[in-house]
């Protein structure tokens, strides 16, 4: 089974000078666990670099 992960799709287009420029922004839709695991292990990778350089 492939896992198939699903993106809320954010676009905008503002001008620039003469020219419009569009950004899409991707964000991933992820269950609440999922949010929680990566949440904490971005915050104890976080703690390892500062606690080793401060």
């Amino acid at each position: 089974m492939i896992n198939e992960k699903k993106y809320q799709e954010e676009v905008r287009s503002v001008l620039c000078g003469s020219k419009r420029v569009t950004v899409r922004n991707l964000t991933p839709v992820c269950a609440k666990e999922e949010k929680i695991k990566a949440k904490t292990r971005i915050n104890q990778t976080l703690y390892e670099v500062f606690s080793k350089y401060g």
